[in-house]
């Protein structure tokens, strides 16, 4: 595990802004009180990665974050299940892995998942 970085070092004048850059994204943080700390410090929208451990959406919103990015958890997140599911099939012989699938008629309605995964990664309501 990574440690918090030194948030003491953060000021107005450190933010990625300064760069050209349209955010901050301090990379590895997930503590809430961390987050809270540069979000108040730095001038400009800070971004957060999404991990196991990082707060919700709407705590993140409540410390001032501007962003949450899901990077690589999302095909972490489907290589994991990938995997349970063939440890499933193999060792048990049950299909257990396959209750809360999408749908094969809105898999190839390739329009309507995008919109799916749109509206959700935007807050919005997933049909």
């Amino acid at each position: 595990m990574r440690p918090e970085p030194n948030v003491t070092r953060a000021t107005p004048s450190s933010s990625s802004s300064d760069t050209g850059a349209d955010c901050t994204f301090p990379i590895g943080v997930s503590e809430k009180a961390t987050i809270a700390q540069l979000a108040e410090r730095i001038d400009g929208p800070v971004n957060v990665l999404a991990t196991a451990g990082t707060p919700p959406v709407s705590e993140l919103e409540e410390l001032g974050v501007a962003r949450v990015t899901f990077g690589s958890g999302l095909t972490r997140a489907a290589y994991g299940a990938a995997v349970r599911a063939a440890h499933e099939a193999l060792s048990d012989g049950t299909y257990g892995w396959l209750e809360g699938a999408v749908p094969q008629l809105e898999v190839s309605q390739s329009p309507r998942a995008s919109a799916t995964i749109d509206a959700a990664s935007r807050g919005g309501a997933v049909r």
